[in-house]
């Protein structure tokens, strides 16, 4: 069984909270960051629990009488955009979603995703990017060099 439009966060290079309804992504390969209004962090919540695309879209258009074509569009560009920045990536599992328990927002408005650069030199200066897998503080060999011993 393939789901179709699932995805899934792309873990462990993304990280994400939300706080108050708004959510907070960081791509820590990448050093940006990123948040989603109201209505964003709730598909986000819905794409956490590996809901798919369509379902996500048949949800709301149950849950929201005046949702238009354009608010539909809304979200497919969201997906879009999220796959571009290389957020989230499509959901390999074959095993079913389990829809969390969530209200949804009183109202809808089209989601937006923010994009911001202005700490990507501090996160890149992050030690963990210099690692391999044996971890911090321990360097790969191609950054020590093989003769500075």
């Amino acid at each position: 069984m393939n789901k179709i439009n699932s995805f899934q966060i792309n873990a462990p290079d993304v990280v994400s909270e939300t706080i108050d309804g708004e959510t907070v992504i960081i791509n820590l390969y990448k050093g940006l960051y990123y948040n989603l209004n109201p209505s964003g962090s709730f598909i986000w919540t819905l794409i956490e629990a590996s809901v798919s695309k369509d379902e996500i879209l048949q949800f709301l258009k149950q849950n929201y009488s005046h949702l238009s074509d354009e608010d539909q569009a809304g979200v497919t560009q969201l997906f879009d955009r999220l796959l571009a920045e290389e957020l989230i990536v499509e959901n390999e599992s074959s095993a079913p979603a389990t829809t969390p328990a969530l209200s949804a927002p009183a109202s809808f408005e089209a989601p937006v995703l923010f994009k911001y650069a202005d700490m990507q030199d501090l996160l890149a200066l992050d030690p963990i990017h210099d690692v391999d897998e044996t971890g911090w503080p321990n360097q790969p060999a191609e950054v020590l060099g093989a003769g500075n011993f």
